[in-house]
């Protein structure tokens, strides 16, 4: 997710069972008063929220994230699946 000029403080992940809700606050506060007038750059406050919605064999616990240079990098880890071979050879020994 591309999201320039925002900073690791500015954004916050926060991830329920099946969504993950992205959110960015940025204030700009970009004055020019040189000369004699004033210019201001617009927009002042720049926010978003964007919410994804997550597959059930994810492991949210280990979810990490990092922004660099613009871009929203997430990693989240799948969960491990036992096939049933595994589950035969646990049941063998067990």
């Amino acid at each position: 997710m591309e999201i320039a000029g925002y900073k690791n403080l500015d954004v916050s992940i926060k991830i329920n069972d099946l969504n993950m809700t992205v959110r960015g606050k940025r204030n700009m506060q970009l004055y020019d008063k040189s000369f004699q007038y004033q210019r201001v750059e617009i927009p002042l406050q720049n926010n978003f929220v964007r919410k994804f919605g997550l597959p059930c064999n994810v492991n949210h616990s280990q979810a990490t994230w990092k922004v660099e240079l613009g871009v929203l990098h997430v990693t989240i880890p799948k969960l491990k699946t036992i096939t049933k071979e595994e589950v035969g050879r646990e049941a063998m020994w067990a």
